[in-house]
């Protein structure tokens, strides 16, 4: 399938993050009391961006027999580096695991894990949840087969870099409706 990184995410951070407004309360405008405020649109298109990176991945992998049930990728790529100076920390110690159903289960966790963004992108809670959870497979990524990721934090610093009010706008809206639905329903 070609190249495998995401190096564009990483340049396109500061245009977005200029685009949606971060560091406008200690610009020059902002000076002038002329800021405009920020832009979800921007932060959207790069959420988008970012979940279609890994969606493409998660299609790569599926479409090479990740899926498979009688495949086993995940350890056959930590088998493959397991020998190599770049391999990761744990990758001789989780080999010895000989469980059929352990390695299955992070094949299916990673296609899952890289692919449910695109669905995810539109509700910025669990889009968060998403990119914590993708902050612990980079991890993972690591100790495994030495692929540094460290990177990846900048690209996810601007959603999840935000008051945590701000992260369950929309589980308050859902408990309202919920609420006021409960409220209607008993009168």
């Amino acid at each position: 399938y070609g190249k495998t990184d995401d190096l564009i995410l990483y340049e396109l951070a500061p245009l977005m993050l200029g685009l949606a407004g971060w560091g406008s309360a200690w610009s020059v405008d902002a000076w002038r009391r002329n800021a405009a405020g920020p832009s979800g649109y921007a932060m959207f298109v790069y959420a988008t961006l970012i979940a279609f990176a890994m969606f493409t991945a998660a299609a790569a992998k599926a479409a090479t027999g990740w899926l498979d049930p009688d495949r086993e990728a995940t350890r056959f790529f930590v088998a493959v580096t397991v020998d190599n100076p770049r391999s990761g920390a744990l990758a001789d110690w989780l080999l010895r695991l000989d469980s059929s159903v352990f390695w299955k289960m992070l094949d299916y966790a990673t296609v899952f894990a890289e692919g449910w963004l695109v669905i995810a992108v539109f509700f910025p809670t669990l889009f968060r949840v998403g990119l914590l959870i993708m902050s612990l497979f980079h991890v993972g990524v690591w100790l495994l087969l030495g692929i540094d990721f460290h990177p990846h934090a900048f690209v996810y610093a601007g959603f999840l870099l935000v008051p945590a009010a701000r992260w369950s706008r929309e589980i308050t809206a859902v408990r309202t409706t919920v609420r006021r639905s409960v409220v209607t329903a008993t009168d």
